[in-house]
């Protein structure tokens, strides 16, 4: 028997893919780095650069239009 589990992982790694692009441009690590050393946090990511930022109306290069790729480009499915 030959199986195939093409478009399995393609919403999940794609939502992930998308979290980690919202969490870069938000900085979070370095936000949570900061607020391990009890630091003001917001004040001191605005300040340095760069910036966090919004991604809203940002263009986005994908990289193969794979299960993944397909995913991403489509974006979260929305809850109804």
């Amino acid at each position: 028997m030959l199986t195939n589990s093409t478009g399995i992982h393609g919403p999940v790694v794609a939502e992930h893919a998308i979290a980690l692009l919202l969490a870069l441009a938000k900085r979070l690590p370095q936000a949570m780095q900061i607020s391990g050393a009890a630091q003001m946090v917001a004040d001191q990511l605005w300040h340095d650069q760069p910036r966090p930022r919004e991604v809203a109306d940002s263009t986005v290069l994908v990289v193969g239009m794979g299960g993944i790729g397909r995913e991403f480009v489509r974006g979260p499915k929305r809850l109804a």
